[in-house]
């Protein structure tokens, strides 16, 4: 290359080099919060607490990996069914309840390669399990009770969306499994499980 030309090159490259960068910045994707109210409607993309959604399932059809739904005080009833990284945070445990019905998993996270995390929420009234992930889950100050899983599940399950283990060995009075193959991280933290009804399985299994 003429010496001439190694000026020129680099001072095309120093113009370009930050708009460059700006398009990079500006693709990454930004994190949302979406918001979910009982006195709400399911309507709109959830974004503003002026005008929240009525369901947690609503919420997470508008939402994108990395987002969190938060969610206001009240009873909300159904199975909340994820497949895409959430955060799903509530105004107190003692006061926002995710209750299942007694039908399926209250909570229920289908992706591998995702992760869940769980705040300041109740979650209650599962049939399967209370709570019952794919992925690396954590479960901050919540309270998890009175689901009734049937045989070989348990109230909170960090093993996949349809997978019932074998059972390595037990931690902890029943509290915690382990199991073989294909564990998910599990993580709670200053949370209650309490008044949960389970057969030949524990509290909790990873």
């Amino acid at each position: 290359m003429s010496k001439k030309l190694i000026p020129l090159a680099l001072l095309v490259c120093s113009a370009v080099l930050p708009f460059w960068l700006m398009s990079t910045t500006l693709a990454a994707p930004q994190a949302t919060t979406r918001y979910v109210a009982t006195t709400g409607a399911d309507s709109g993309n959830c974004s503003s607490p002026a005008s929240p959604c009525a369901t947690i399932q609503y919420a997470h059809d508008q939402a994108v990996a990395g987002d969190t739904i938060q969610i206001a005080a009240g009873t909300y009833v159904g199975n909340v069914v994820l497949n895409r990284s959430l955060t799903l945070e509530g105004a107190n445990a003692e006061t926002t309840i995710v209750d299942g019905n007694g039908v399926g998993s209250a909570v229920q996270l289908y992706d591998a390669a995702s992760a869940l995390t769980i705040r300041r929420l109740t979650i209650r009234n599962g049939g399967a399990y209370g709570i019952s992930s794919g992925g690396q889950t954590l479960i901050e100050e919540a309270i998890i009770r009175d689901n009734r899983p049937s045989e070989a599940m348990a109230a909170v399950c960090a093993c996949g969306a349809n997978h019932h283990p074998p059972y390595q060995h037990l931690l902890q009075h029943r509290l915690v499994w382990r199991r073989h193959q294909r564990q998910r991280p599990l993580t709670i933290t200053h949370s209650v499980i309490y008044n949960n009804v389970v057969e030949q399985a524990g509290g909790a299994f990873t």
